[in-house]
């Protein structure tokens, strides 16, 4: 096979543009969109279907089905999704993943001049760019990338090497035909290109660019329609690949998540070898109706036919999967056993920039999911304070102390971790909604850890006290308790809001009114009984900073909602 140092450097500057293409393009939709479509993804953890619709607007949205896989994978690590609330938004990015195709289809099938029409798309994207208001600059930009991807796909056309210059090609195909011959050759033939479509979906990293290589390959006569359908069985696996390195370095939880991807994705790709001549009879019958030519004759119509097989399989197969997630969730777990050492509280934020940081929105969802365990870190963390105010033994409250400090420890890498994954997300081109929220969260993260710090330090002056023997009075350890049971409640109702991605800021601006009365009455009311001599000095310090502790922590609690809330305007 002969190709020239120079063909190859055309072919990749080609996928370049088409990469570019859809990277702008996905952009684009996403500023497009705002809180409208973010409102709908934030719907992962609802009902299978939902799951299934988000996965499916989620790729949509991004363009890329290895990113909405890669997020939900983090989301199952940080313990944020279920395995059987992951599995129907991964079967809804093997259908969102098909538009590429029929937008790339779109071109050829309605007859036009592919790289003219390219050039007015992107002429329309570039005037609306050039326009003075944001919402049709980011329209602009969707237009402008869908203009760059045909005329990327179209490059890789005029580039890609004439079939007759390369005899030894043509008889490499000659020996893997899969017209006339027997069924084990065809089987071979099949084996051969699904292993090079799944090669070529993980060398660059795309399904999408993987499928707009092989219709290239078809439109040029080097691929006959029945490899080029085991080359887009072949791509629907290698896609995974993203997802299972992700979750190398995740917990048991992420490991499940990432093999239900690949086993859904391996079982529907053996089923349609098992059918594959009837599913070959079913797409040039569909695509036959629809442009009256025979893609088995007509090499021309190959793609329409390759996006048809493309939809029907992946509808086909998550149709027949929907029925399976208990039992695909089941065999997850089987397959990778539960790890007696492994943290549930880590996060692990940090390991899944790369893909996640590149798509704003859905690294945004991902944050404030992890925002919300930070909240449940503080929940938890609080709830010690009461049982080491109320205990006795010294010995236990140092237990209990402990714990507070290696949640503690986790929460300071937590917000590390958020932290760095936001700077890696602002260095995307954002608009001013998603720089504003980008700016909340991190001041959201900070005022969560401020406040698991004010938590620790209110546990290390409970125990100081006890170990100094300055023994708070009863009505001292009841109007701790009284102020305990109010910060306790607004925490928990920012964790019940965090929930359920609606915070009652009404609620919570009441009950921090509460505490804050309640703080100046007991602040008061101890300067009167100190001057009495009714409280000692030596308890009354503990007393007041712990008070004052509280009150702070309450402030926090507010600041927090308060930006949550500010973000749902953004």
């Amino acid at each position: 096979m002969t190709i020239s140092f120079g063909q190859i450097v055309q072919l990749l500057g080609s996928l370049a543009i088409f990469i570019f293409g859809l990277k702008l393009m996905s952009e684009g939709i996403q500023k497009a969109a705002g809180n409208k479509f973010r409102n709908v993804l934030n719907s992962m953890t609802a009902k299978p279907f939902y799951g299934l619709l988000t996965g499916i607007l989620a790729t949509v949205l991004i363009q890329s089905s290895s990113v909405t896989t890669v997020v939900v994978v983090g989301l199952a690590n940080a313990g944020l999704l279920t395995l059987l609330q992951s599995i129907p938004v991964i079967l809804g990015t093997n259908i969102g993943t098909t538009i590429t195709a029929w937008l790339l289809t779109a071109i050829e099938f309605a007859d036009f001049e592919s790289s003219i029409v390219s050039y007015w798309i992107i002429l329309i994207g570039l005037f609306m760019l050039l326009v003075r208001s944001s919402r049709w600059n980011n329209i602009g930009e969707t237009i402008f990338g869908l203009g760059l991807l045909f005329l990327g796909i179209n490059f890789m056309e005029m580039n890609a090497p004439d079939l007759q210059s390369n005899p030894q090609w043509l008889e490499f195909l000659r020996d893997n035909s899969y017209e006339n011959t027997g069924l084990i050759s065809q089987i071979q033939s099949i084996l051969y290109f699904v292993g090079f479509g799944a090669a070529l979906s993980v060398i660059v990293q795309s399904s999408s660019a993987a499928i707009a290589i092989t219709l290239v390959l078809t439109s040029k006569g080097w691929i006959p329609l029945p490899l080029a359908i085991a080359m887009v069985l072949g791509e629907n696996i290698g896609t995974t690949i993203t997802a299972i390195l992700a979750a190398f370095v995740g917990n048991t939880r992420a490991k499940r998540a990432a093999l239900s991807h690949l086993l859904i994705n391996v079982f529907g790709v053996v089923l349609a070898i098992i059918f594959f001549g009837a599913l070959l009879n079913l797409t040039v019958s569909l695509t036959e109706s629809i442009s009256g030519k025979n893609p088995l004759e007509h090499s021309s119509k190959i793609p329409l036919a390759l996006s048809i097989f493309h939809s029907s399989f992946n509808i086909i197969n998550v149709a027949i999967m929907m029925f399976f997630v208990p039992s695909i969730a089941k065999l997850c777990t089987f397959i990778i056993r539960d790890r007696k050492d492994e943290s549930n509280t880590d996060s692990n934020l940090e390991l899944f920039n790369t893909k996640q940081a590149a798509a704003p929105i859905m690294a945004l969802i991902r944050v404030r999911k992890e925002v919300h365990s930070m909240v449940k870190l503080n929940q938890r963390s609080f709830g010690y304070l009461p049982k080491i105010l109320l205990e006795p033994d010294l010995n236990t409250s140092n237990d209990f102390l402990e714990k507070v400090q290696e949640m503690e420890r986790t929460s300071d890498a937590m917000e590390v971790n958020i932290l760095r994954y936001l700077s890696k997300v602002s260095e995307n081109k954002l608009d001013s909604g998603l720089s504003e929220e980008v700016r909340m969260l991190m001041s959201t993260v900070n005022y969560l850890e401020r406040c698991n710090d004010l938590i620790l330090k209110s546990c290390y002056n409970l125990r100081n006290q006890k170990e100094q023997k300055a023994f708070f009075t009863p009505e001292q350890r009841n109007n701790l308790h009284d102020l305990m049971k109010l910060v306790g409640q607004i925490i928990d109702t920012l964790e019940e809001g965090c929930l359920i991605e609606k915070v009652d800021f009404r609620l919570i601006e009441d009950l921090e009114n509460q505490i804050n009365t309640k703080y100046r009455e007991l602040r008061k009311d101890y300067l009167k009984k100190l001057e009495n001599g009714k409280f000692s000095i030596q308890s009354g310090l503990f007393y007041m900073d712990i008070l004052s502790e509280m009150e702070r922590m309450a402030d926090h609690v507010y600041s927090v909602a308060e930006n949550l809330t500010q973000e749902d305007k953004v």
